[in-house]
């Protein structure tokens, strides 16, 4: 191999060293020694290291999933799971997905509460996002907005010199603007705010949502190791 070739080499070329002539050759040596030992460790890989090549959770060592999980990433949460649940019910793995199964749905109560702020906002981001656009340019939605809610005076020339919508924008956004202009420095306020909050380590909304359903989880199931249990909590989709 080539790391005894270089053994053997270092051996012969020792008692020599104060030879300038064989310490340059010494230098070749050792050079072309890590090149060798660079070409083979970077050298493609063959059929037989494909084909053991983890293409699940599953197929990953303790180890492995270990430090993937200190990363966050939810899917080796979940296996962590399912072997501690092996571990402790001293069962298969396939087995182990009835206990999952379980955990899973205990830990997806009451989610349909605790994410009614998240489809409310998405909701009233929608309507309103989209619905300003109309409000503000299309000329019957605003002179009907305009009629029902703000009684506004009319253009000098009348509704007949809202011709383009660019007219309607100058005309409706007297009225748009400190609407939109005060909804929008309230939004950046309130992220401002999250962001104070995160570096205070307070917890917003979905940290304490968070942190209440792995507490939750982990008295439900006192039997499994706490940290195992919490990071799967955190992690699991919400309703999946």
């Amino acid at each position: 191999s080539t790391w005894g070739w270089n053994v053997r080499m270092l051996r012969l070329l020792r008692p020599a060293q104060a030879n300038p002539l064989l310490r340059n050759f010494h230098v070749s040596v050792i050079s072309r020694s890590h090149h060798l030992d660079f070409v083979e460790e970077h050298q493609h890989p063959d059929y037989n290291v494909a084909k053991r090549l983890p293409r699940q959770f599953c197929h990953l060592s303790n180890e492995t999933l270990s430090i993937m999980a200190t990363q966050g990433v939810a899917g080796a949460h979940r296996e962590r799971l399912l072997r501690e649940i092996m571990r402790v019910e001293q069962t298969s793995w396939h087995d182990a997905h009835k206990t999952l199964q379980v955990m899973n749905q205990e830990n997806d109560k009451h989610m349909w509460i605790l994410s009614l702020p998240y489809k409310v906002g998405i909701t009233c981001g929608v309507s309103f996002g989209f619905g300003s656009i109309p409000l503000v340019f299309h000329r019957d939605t605003a002179i009907w907005f305009n009629d029902r809610f703000v009684h506004a005076d009319l253009p000098d020339g009348g509704v007949e010199s809202l011709e383009t919508f660019y007219k309607v924008g100058e005309w409706t956004w007297g009225w748009m603007e400190p609407v939109l202009g005060t909804a929008s420095f309230v939004l950046l306020a309130m992220q401002f705010i999250r962001s104070q909050m995160i570096n205070m380590d307070l917890k917003p909304y979905s940290a304490l949502v968070l942190s209440w359903r792995a507490k939750r989880l982990v008295r439900k199931f006192p039997q499994f190791h706490h940290s195992v249990v919490e990071d799967f909590a955190k992690s699991d989709p919400w309703g999946s």
